[in-house]
């Protein structure tokens, strides 16, 4: 396993992937850690826009000093943003506050909604800075790194199995793909009345 969690020689999605080495991947496993942590917990703790701003305009430059993949980093970014954007939806209802309008007798307001916002920010910075000192690192360096900060062994070796693991079962899962395309395999089922139904 030596190669970065993100930029892994089998990704999540299956498709190989080359990361550049930058003056990041020289830093100690444990200094990354260590910043990648404090500056989680400043940017959670705070409680106004200004600092999380100024915390995602440090992640960005991280991502850019970190030599990601923009395009492949900003996909992960936006999968995660269509989960925020539940709790867009539901804090303006369940927050007191100025009202900003009225659903079914529900009203919305404007603090619920700031605060959903921050939340998004907050989170889109945490999760680039992750990227960005964390997931470039090897799986076994970051294990040894855990280990050295005393975090106990059986989460260490439990992350470590993880890793190995999902790359196993994505291997796997490609080579029942091409086995099923190699024999015209199709997706279909049967429905109630005796129809067969593809997908």
């Amino acid at each position: 396993m030596s190669q970065g969690l993100e930029h892994s020689l089998t990704s999540w999605s299956g498709q190989a992937l080359k990361h550049q080495v930058s003056w990041i991947d020289e830093l100690d496993a444990r200094v990354r850690v260590v910043c990648s942590g404090l500056f989680a917990l400043v940017v959670v703790l705070s409680h106004h826009f200004i600092p999380a701003l100024l915390g995602l305009l440090c992640a960005f430059i991280l991502v850019k000093a970190s030599k990601l993949n923009i395009k492949r980093t900003m996909r992960r970014v936006i999968a995660m943003d269509f989960f925020m954007l539940t709790l867009i939806c539901i804090l303006p209802f369940t927050t007191p506050g100025e009202p900003m309008f009225t659903v079914f007798g529900l009203q919305a307001s404007w603090q619920g909604l700031a605060h959903a916002l921050l939340i998004t920010i907050k989170a889109n910075a945490v999760l680039l800075v992750l990227f960005s000192l964390v997931a470039t690192m090897p799986a076994s360096t970051l294990g040894h790194a855990l280990a050295h900060l005393k975090v106990p062994d059986k989460l260490v070796h439990l992350m470590l199995f993880m890793v190995r693991y999902l790359d196993v079962i994505s291997q796997e899962y490609k080579k029942m793909r091409r086995a099923m395309q190699a024999r015209a395999f199709v997706m279909r089922t049967i429905d109630k009345h005796g129809k067969i139904m593809g997908f």
